[in-house]
């Protein structure tokens, strides 16, 4: 009945209050309040559970991280608030290691969250170009991988507003580094050192140099406002044997979490 209780409230985003009343039309009378009261229990007993979980997952060598806001119900209006995701996924890689995810909450955006989830982590973090990672890298245990689709994202825009031809060329060459990406997916780790290093490195080379002189079209250029430090992150990707360019697995876990928000009452309450 627990169990039911909580996959209806959390997974499939049926507030308690809408609970309340499916048991009512069966005869069957169960306040909101009590539900509330067996939430807020069965967490407690579940938190061994999600702690071995995010032991599991600062465990591995790499970790996939992304934020994603959510609205929480406060006293006086609602606020926005923060769930972090941290996934562990090296199936594509035959890895035999289980995936997890493992999720934080805050009630801010803070830099000091990330932090402090993974401060005993290390190893890689593949994460999008947020600031309030930044803390993460600062250390020294914690390896950046940037997500090379964020940083497509801004030459797209750039390309679409005013058909830049350094940013129709920089497309060109991050689509040649994907076709990379896929050949080597699936491989051991040794090969997916190994095939970047062979077929890719040049392509990062060339789409350096590009970005960090321009010759021509310096207004599309300066509205990208990117340096070369910033484009140069995900040539790392050529050490590392695990993430891909894309943190498509953070990405898809988080919006598994967005489905059906409109009809819920937000988590950080017990509605």
């Amino acid at each position: 009945m627990l169990a039911h209780v909580l996959v209806s409230k959390y997974a499939d985003h049926c507030p308690l209050y809408r609970q309340s009343c499916i048991y009512e039309r069966e005869g069957i009378n169960l306040d909101r309040s009590t539900l509330a009261d067996w939430v807020g229990r069965s967490t407690s007993l579940l938190e061994p559970l999600a702690d071995a979980i995010g032991r599991h997952v600062r465990a591995g060598q790499a970790t996939f991280a992304n934020d994603t806001p959510l609205k929480m119900q406060a006293k006086v209006n609602r606020k926005t608030a923060r769930i972090w995701a941290y996934v562990r996924d090296k199936r594509s890689w035959k890895s035999q290691a289980p995936p997890a995810a493992w999720y934080r909450f805050s009630t801010d955006r803070k830099g000091t969250h990330p932090a402090d989830h993974l401060s005993h982590f290390k190893g890689w973090v593949h994460a999008d170009g947020y600031s309030g990672f930044n803390e993460l890298y600062r250390a020294g245990n914690i390896n950046e991988v940037s997500c090379l689709a964020h940083i497509r994202r801004k030459f797209s825009d750039v390309f679409q507003s005013d058909g830049s031809v350094i940013a129709e060329e920089v497309i060109r060459r991050i689509a040649m580094l994907y076709v990379v990406e896929m050949n080597a997916r699936g491989q051991a780790s040794e090969d997916r050192v190994r095939m970047p290093r062979a077929h890719s490195k040049s392509i990062d080379a060339v789409l350096a140099r590009r970005v960090a002189a321009p010759a021509v079209d310096r207004d599309s250029y300066d509205a990208l406002r990117l340096d070369l430090a910033t484009v140069d992150r995900p040539v790392c990707h050529l050490s590392f044997p695990f993430p891909p360019l894309q943190k498509l697995t953070v990405v898809r876990d988080r919006k598994e979490n967005k489905r059906g928000r409109m009809g819920e009452v937000n988590a950080g309450t017990v509605s």
